[in-house]
């Protein structure tokens, strides 16, 4: 479709161009069927081979259009090649019917209505002012075979009629036309919605993404003391073993050095946990047993040192079946809900964290439970609101939740919380299992 200023709205150019060329097809091979029965209609003008030879000349004039339809590179040719296109098209078109309206009544002719099919033809293809160039072509060749089969109008009804008809042209244009723009309106504002659509999702991606990089930057610095005591302790053993090798030399022996080594590796280990932690990447979707995920978060939370003041349970359930995921992803969710229930039991001497595993209905479920502060009835989906916290002013920010619900929901499973205030919390994570 073209719009007056000769923009393409190529893909339903495209259809148009199909569409008319599936038509044409048909039309082809009808005329040929017309041209077998033509003897036995004496009404009709025109040897039988005629038409014959008309519906042929339309089927092979058909191919070579849909050569070119499949030649064409839609989204990068230019305007005045399509245009020159449809012009070809429908002039052959409209010169065909002509013909085949006078071997078939002229002005009583049952094909009249398809000049009116064509000038909505011309409405879809050409610009405006294009299309009623059709609609003069239309007019100029019914006009000449009025004169040249001899079927001029003699009577005022007859020219009458024909007046009618050739003004009805321009007119079924006009009305395309209309119906046409208000097409290419729609579409148009449809193609806007859908690129701000995709605008608006990479915006929010981005956004989600600084807002999960932001969480795990938050929860490298809860860990930040835990970290400072789990490398300081290999330091301080290192220190010491270099500094008895440097007075005595000759005490420098394979037992040494392989403690030496085994520091490295501590040291080693717990940079490379934090690196896999702040890494900005979740990494890829793969199949991932939830056990070994529920074990590297807590491995990584053993920098914590409210971990250690904790009684933390694991219930892990034996032969827990794999399940499609991104292990980072996953564990990221459980840093922020272990973490959330480590805020939750700070004041509690009886602090106790339960972390269980289970399958059930083709899902792998998670479950975080604290006895520490929990949250007011009524909380439990409000909580999972952007920037909605129940910790102190100062101490949450309001957006692990969220975005961990975010992260479960991306894996296809869901996020639920429930909890007794001053009693128990358990947030609930499913995930579908493989196949699912």
């Amino acid at each position: 479709m073209i719009d007056d200023q000769n923009h393409l709205l190529r893909p339903l150019l495209a259809k148009a161009f199909g569409w008319i060329n599936d038509l044409r097809w048909v039309a082809g091979s009808l005329v040929v069927l017309l041209g077998v029965v033509r003897p036995f209609v004496e009404s009709w003008t025109g040897h039988w081979a005629g038409w014959i030879g008309v519906g042929a000349a339309i089927l092979l004039a058909n191919a070579m259009f849909r050569m070119v339809h499949r030649r064409i590179d839609w989204k990068q040719a230019s305007t005045g090649s399509v245009v020159a296109l449809g012009w070809v098209e429908l002039t052959c078109d409209l010169l065909v019917l002509t013909c085949l309206t006078f071997w078939t009544g002229g002005s009583h002719s049952p094909l009249l209505g398809l000049y009116v099919l064509h000038m909505i033809f011309a409405s879809l293809i050409l610009p405006h002012v294009h299309a009623y160039g059709v609609a003069i072509l239309a007019a100029g060749l019914f006009a000449t075979g009025l004169w040249w089969y001899g079927q001029w109008p003699a009577h005022f009804e007859e020219r009458a009629f024909a007046a009618g008809f050739i003004g009805m042209l321009p007119g079924a244009v006009f009305l395309s036309n209309r119906l046409t723009r208000c097409l290419f309106q729609r579409e148009e504002r449809r193609r806007h919605q859908r690129r701000e659509a995709k605008r608006m999702r990479r915006r929010l991606r981005s956004q989600q993404r600084a807002m999960m990089q932001h969480e795990k930057l938050v929860s490298m610095g809860q860990l930040t003391a835990g970290v400072a005591h789990e490398i300081g302790n290999p330091l301080a053993s290192m220190d010491a073993l270099l500094q008895v090798m440097l007075r005595h030399p000759e005490r420098r022996d394979d037992e040494s050095i392989t403690a030496l080594r085994e520091q490295v590796r501590r040291i080693q280990a717990t940079v490379r946990t934090l690196t896999g932690l702040a890494h900005p990447d979740l990494g890829e979707r793969g199949s991932s047993n939830l056990n070994e995920v529920v074990r590297s978060a807590l491995d990584t939370l053993r920098y914590d040192h409210r971990m250690r003041r904790a009684d933390v349970q694991l219930e892990l359930a034996e032969d827990l079946p794999d399940a499609p995921m991104v292990p980072r992803a996953v564990t990221q969710v459980l840093l922020n809900l272990v973490i959330n229930a480590l805020d939750a039991l700070a004041d509690r001497p009886d602090a106790r964290l339960v972390v269980r595993t289970w399958a059930n209905n083709g899902s792998v479920f998670a479950a975080i439970e604290d006895n520490g502060t929990g949250f007011a009835k009524g909380q439990a989906e409000r909580i999972f609101k952007p920037f909605v916290t129940t910790k102190p002013v100062g101490k949450g920010t309001g957006l692990g939740l969220p975005i961990s619900l975010a992260l479960v929901r991306e894996h296809g499973g869901d996020l639920t919380a429930e909890s007794v205030e001053g009693v128990r919390t358990v947030f609930t994570m499913r995930l579908p299992g493989v196949g699912v």
